[in-house]
């Protein structure tokens, strides 16, 4: 009799790498880009995560703090503005155009991705420190 192998949803590790993501950023940054605090840092998408093109790309994110964060909620143009002051609109015409890309990535090309995050992981930790224990248990990592 063959056993039943454990399948994870797309959703779920869509959510790992995103995860992920978010702390290889935040490593990798260390401090809000925009104000240069280290209180509560997030990643941030410069490119909507929608676009599935740019989504799990390191170049697509930068840390910023939760009080910076909460300026794009309420106020996105100005937010927009203070991201195309940090990146540049060089930069930021770069990421739109890669961002425009068809992709519908499958539960392989996420698990390779995840395999590729978790080694971006280690290279950014070995250059700028440790990232949080907890926050690994948290990305059920």
């Amino acid at each position: 009799m063959r056993k039943k192998q454990k399948t994870i949803s797309k959703t779920k590790i869509e959510q790992q790498c995103l995860s992920l993501w978010s702390l290889c950023v935040r490593t990798r940054d260390r401090v809000c880009r925009v104000c240069g605090s280290d209180y509560r840092l997030q990643g941030h998408h410069i490119r909507s995560r929608s676009n599935k093109a740019t989504f799990l790309d390191l170049e697509n994110g930068m840390a910023v703090c939760a009080r910076c964060h909460i300026i794009q909620k309420f106020n996105p143009e100005r937010f927009q503005d203070t991201i195309l002051s940090v990146i540049g609109d060089e930069e930021y015409q770069r990421l739109k155009v890669k961002s425009q890309r068809i992709w519908k990535p499958t539960v392989k090309d996420l698990l390779m991705m995840k395999d590729s995050l978790k080694l971006s992981l280690k290279m950014l930790e070995s250059e700028y420190g440790k990232s949080d224990a907890k926050i690994l248990e948290e990305c059920g990592l």
